[in-house]
């Protein structure tokens, strides 16, 4: 009862906090679209230059990390009782975690990041046979086991903590290891609100560039017109089946 009680308190604390960041980000980006749009590249500029060595630390270490699970006795820990069983198949799953993973992004990005790069490439001349190689080089990176290295970290973490040891689905399970009840806490409200946020920033943005795509794809099928009324037809529509399949 009293543990029924912290996570609906702190489910509401998350949902406060979080509703309260997206509203004001959307607030920014509907009142001075250009100049949020400037300050927030600025942004991502700097912590990419600032922190992209700490990402290229991690995703190695994840990897790592990973391939010890795999190899050692580590993998054979079941995800779940000791009695639990698989309810899909390998490649039932497999196509699960492909679809959820990859999605709209790779659909959109796979042709157009090898080609962002290749006309604008981060080192080096432009639209060379060189560019071309660090672009596919680049996709690949950013599209390969170091993207699923993430995925399967995050996914490993959180089952191991709610299959096997109880907790909610929720990222802040993951800190239960490391502070105790202190995950119960603003600590905890802190990572789930963050989760909250980048999981719904996320998916905003290969969203808005499948509705385009989608919008291009029908305007050359059938003549429906490009534009602002049409894409957002179709996020209503999207969000409306993704709420659909969520509840029912």
């Amino acid at each position: 009862m009293i543990l029924h009680q912290l996570q609906t308190c702190h489910k509401s604390r998350v949902a406060f906090y979080s509703i309260s960041i997206l509203i004001f980000f959307s607030s920014l980006l509907l009142i001075a679209p250009e100049q949020s749009g400037q300050v927030l590249g600025s942004v991502r500029s700097w912590i990419g230059e600032t922190f992209g060595w700490f990402y290229m630390v991690s995703v190695s270490s994840f990897i790592l990390c990973l391939l010890y699970c795999g190899f050692s006795r580590a993998g054979d820990l079941r995800l779940g009782k000791e009695n639990d069983r698989p309810a899909f198949s390998r490649f039932s799953w497999s196509s699960m975690l492909f679809c959820t993973g990859m999605g709209i992004g790779l659909v959109f990005f796979g042709v157009a990041e090898p080609v962002m790069h290749y006309m604008s490439p981060p080192v080096g001349e432009a639209q060379t046979a060189e560019a071309a190689r660090s672009a596919m080089k680049l996709t690949f990176f950013h599209w390969g086991i170091n993207a699923w290295a993430i995925y399967a970290t995050v996914g490993l973490s959180i089952s191991y903590m709610v299959y096997r040891r109880g907790r909610a689905i929720e990222m802040r399970s993951i800190l239960f290891s490391l502070v105790g009840d202190k995950a119960n806490g603003r600590l905890g409200d802190a990572v789930d609100t963050f989760a909250v946020c980048a999981t719904v920033m996320g998916i905003v943005t290969p969203l808005g560039f499948g509705v385009m795509q989608m919008n291009a794809g029908l305007n050359y099928m059938f003549g429906i017109e490009v534009g602002l009324s049409t894409q957002l037809f179709l996020i209503t529509v999207i969000a409306l089946i993704t709420f659909i399949s969520l509840t029912l």
